[in-house]
């Protein structure tokens, strides 16, 4: 349970673009985190997710969604305001044009989906996004008949939302398991039936 726990308080820290951002970005402002997850300039960030890395990335699903990637809004605190923006315009475009359908997603459409997304779901990490549409284009959410269509694309980030907690809850469900079996086989672990026994024999008087 403390597992779940800890990830309830990093979803809450995470619940607006700046809460739980700030302190850290105040020190320096180019990056909260550290590894090669968090590059040092936008540039940077921007060529690392790119949509030709999308492929080599993603391959990887289990670093998508537990990698120490930028969210969208840290992308926005750390990388400058409109940056999450602009990555999901480029990446939704490439999506658009995978479609091969005849009639595009347009400029208008793709920058307030862009924004919707950010300011919805915001708390998805840039890989995670980045999954999504490798299994949007896969089949795994329906398809496009004749033009793109932005609701479309929007009522499956739903449907990847559910997949998405599953697999954390699923991952948190297996680390509390392995916790519960190293204490089993801690000696200062006391099983409950152990803990009954002793409670009666230092009680007998009482």
């Amino acid at each position: 349970m403390e597992y779940r726990k800890e990830r309830r308080r990093n979803e809450q820290r995470d619940s607006t673009p700046t809460q739980g951002l700030r302190r850290i970005s105040q020190s320096n402002p180019k990056r909260i985190g550290e590894g090669e997850g968090f590059p040092k300039t936008k540039k940077e960030l921007l060529l690392k997710y790119h949509v030709n890395n999308s492929l080599t990335i993603t391959n990887d699903q289990t670093y998508c969604i537990f990698g120490n990637v930028p969210t969208l809004w840290a992308a926005n605190n750390i990388y400058g305001k409109g940056t999450a923006e602009e990555w999901l315009v480029y990446q939704f475009s490439d999506l658009s044009e995978f479609a091969g359908v005849s009639k595009k997603i347009n400029s208008q459409q793709l920058l307030q989906m862009a924004q919707l997304i950010v300011a919805d779901f915001g708390y998805l990490k840039m890989t995670e996004v980045m999954l999504f549409i490798r299994r949007f284009k896969v089949g795994r959410y329906g398809t496009f008949f004749g033009n793109v269509d932005p609701l479309v694309i929007m009522d499956s980030v739903g449907k990847f939302l559910v997949e998405r907690n599953d697999t954390i809850d699923a991952h948190y469900s297996e680390l509390e398991i392995k916790k519960a079996n190293a204490d089993i086989g801690n000696e200062k672990c006391v099983s409950y039936q152990d803990y009954i026994k002793h409670y009666k024999n230092n009680n007998k008087d009482g």
